[in-house]
Formats: structure tokens, sequence, C-alpha cells
């Protein structure tokens, strides 16, 4: 039996697709994040084909895009496999060559996009510190250049998102903000100003240990509070606005219609495409995703925005 056909065995045993080389895939190069046009200039293809991606360094790009190469080196019909779901190689093989073919099936293809991280950092952003070679990050559709490791996605965009909707009630001129319901994980809580607040809901920044006594006959507990200063209404454009009615009706209603208060909801519940079982299938090919992976926790807040 031939490196080729262990290959496919193995392959197929973990199923995966395997392709010939008269059908038309893609392969798993740069050219999936970024395009070049007919003057040689380089931009980002359609977010929706690279929510997540993974950076290499250009020396591994020109090995996987090297397929004479492969085809010397191996001595067999080229082909591409692209995989469906994660798998583990059982590394029982007879041959060195036939396990230095199967480890580079394991450690290089996989079902994202990969792009240097030269690449990646002048055509995307990311936290400070990234990218990192040989990690794979994720976007959400909301903010489409920003990518952040996949372990980490759901506590990132979250917090970015529950900050966009207190600087949205800052600049229209909050004076207090009372958080009086949340709902996390199918597991609600009504808030009082006694009650206590869910640990989950730490990350988010609340000021829960604000000073109430001007405010104690309000429902809700007290996790915002701004100063006078804070009247003036001021621009602010909010990347999330969209996925919020609540959000655009308070604002509307707050610049057009000078509201005094208004009650708005926060949530999160859309993974992005950012779930356990892609964190799952990385971990089983051995693929970096940036530490122990944090799932999304599905959460409704629902505040009471108070303004002066």
């Amino acid at each position: 039996m031939g490196i080729l056909d262990v290959g496919k065995e193995l392959l197929n045993k973990a199923k995966v697709v395997v392709f010939d080389d008269d059908i038309d895939i893609d392969m798993i190069d740069f050219e999936k994040v970024c395009e070049e046009d007919e003057e040689g200039n380089i931009s980002p293809i359609s977010p929706s084909k690279r929510r997540i991606i993974y950076t290499i360094s250009d020396k591994d790009i020109s090995r996987l895009l090297d397929i004479d190469e492969r085809r010397e080196t191996f001595s067999e019909q080229n082909f591409f496999a692209k995989i469906l779901d994660g798998f583990s190689i059982q590394e029982n093989l007879k041959d060195v060559g036939e396990k230095l073919f199967l480890k580079d099936l394991k450690d290089r293809l996989t079902m994202y996009p990969a792009i240097s991280s030269e690449l990646a950092e002048k055509h995307f952003k990311f936290p400070p510190n990234h990218p990192k070679q040989n990690l794979l990050y994720g976007m959400c559709d909301i903010i489409p250049d920003l990518y952040v490791p996949i372990s980490t996605f759901h506590d990132y965009f979250m917090q970015m998102k529950h900050t966009s909707f207190i600087e949205l009630c800052a600049s229209l001129g909050a004076k207090e903000i009372y958080l009086e319901y949340a709902e996390i994980e199918n597991k609600s809580y009504n808030i009082d100003s006694s009650a206590n607040i869910p640990s989950a809901l730490g990350m988010l920044g609340l000021n829960l240990s604000l000073d109430e006594s001007t405010s104690n006959k309000m429902n809700g507990k007290l996790a915002f509070k701004f100063s006078e200063k804070n009247k003036e209404i001021k621009d602010y454009q909010s990347e999330w606005i969209d996925t919020e009615p609540t959000w655009k009706s308070m604002k509307k209603m707050r610049i057009e219609n000078h509201a005094e208060s208004y009650r708005a909801e926060f949530n999160y519940s859309e993974d992005y495409g950012v779930n356990s079982k892609v964190a799952a299938n990385c971990t089983a090919l051995g693929i970096n995703i940036g530490g122990s992976f944090k799932a999304i926790k599905e959460t409704k807040l629902k505040y009471n925005v108070l303004f002066w």
C-alpha cells in the first residue's frame, strides 16, 4: 500500500473528503483571505468567507503552495483534502515517509483560510501583541476587520458590545443606569437594590458599589452614575446599534423627544460561528486557539437609563 493509499484510507475513516486535481476547490493560502486586482492591489475578501482565519509564517505558506515539490516528494498523484470534521490521526504507520505525510495533513490542512501573520497585521486589526504565528483568530460580522483569538472570542466581544452600550447612554446625557433584570444561560434574575449580581456579569465592569442613598426608590440596582457635567448630548456612533432595536429607539427618543428615562436591553446570544465544536475540532488537529476555550454565555440584560 503506497503513501497515497494509506493517506486516503485514514482520511476517509476520519470523515474527510478527498478531491483529485481536476476538482476546483480553494487551497488554504492567503488568497482565501485577500485577493489581488488587475493592478496588483491586495484587499480582504468578503467577511463571510473569512470569519475564522489561521495565521502562519510566509515560509509555511510557501511550503503549502509548492505543489510541484509535494508531487516530487511523494511521487504520487497530488490531491487536496478538505476537512469536514475534526479528527485525530493514529500514528501506527509503517515508515517515516508515511508519518511525515500524515503529519503534514494533520498540522496544515484545516477548514479555515490561512494568511501570513505579516499580511494579517497589514490588513486587519488585532488586540495588543497580536497577531501571532500559528494561531486561530475569529471576527464577528459587526466589526469585520477585527480579529481576536478563538479562546477569548466571546468574552472580548461581549465586553466590547456592553461598553458600547454604556458609551451610547453617556453620549445621550445619562445620569444613572440601573440594572433591573438579567438572564444568563436561560436562568433569570430579577434584580433590586439589595440583590446579589450574578458573578458571570463581573467582567462587564458594573460599578455596583455606588452610593444609592439618593435613588433608593428606583427599581433595580445602580450600575453606572454620571455627574452633572454629562448633561450635554454628544454624537456617538455604535457599531452594534443595528443589533438592538431598543438602543435605536432610546437614541431617537432622547434626541428628538427629550426623554428623561428609557428602558433598554443588552443581548449577547449570537456565536458568530465560534463555538465549542470549532474549538474541539481545532484541538483534535493540534491547532492553537490561544488557550482554553470559553464558550458563549447567552446573556440578556434590562436597564433603566435616567438622563439629566
